[in-house]
């Protein structure tokens, strides 16, 4: 049995939702010292880069299609985010 998922209003995807990345500035791959979550940073940044906006329009995630910002990425910035509180830093690099 399929649950239909309701589509998320177009109207959200204008919103910066990154409060230490943006597209011109992303994550780097490798976990920043001070990290202790070395395997999750990895993950995370690898799945944050791979559900950017699609270049033309940057309405739709290039990967999934879905409105951007996509599920996907925003697990992916929260992941990254709770490194960075965790470590009590912010990575050289993320905009402040």
């Amino acid at each position: 049995m399929m649950v239909p998922i309701p589509a998320r209003s177009r109207r959200s995807r204008r919103e910066q939702p990154s409060k230490l990345f943006s597209v011109e500035a992303p994550p780097p791959l490798e976990a920043p010292a001070g990290i202790p979550e070395i395997t999750g940073w990895a993950l995370a940044s690898a799945m944050w880069r791979d559900h950017l906006p699609e270049q033309l329009l940057g309405i739709d995630c290039a990967s999934c299609k879905q409105a951007w910002p996509c599920d996907t990425w925003r697990i992916a910035d929260d992941l990254l985010t709770e490194c960075c509180e965790a470590a009590g830093a912010v990575p050289a690099g993320a905009r402040r």
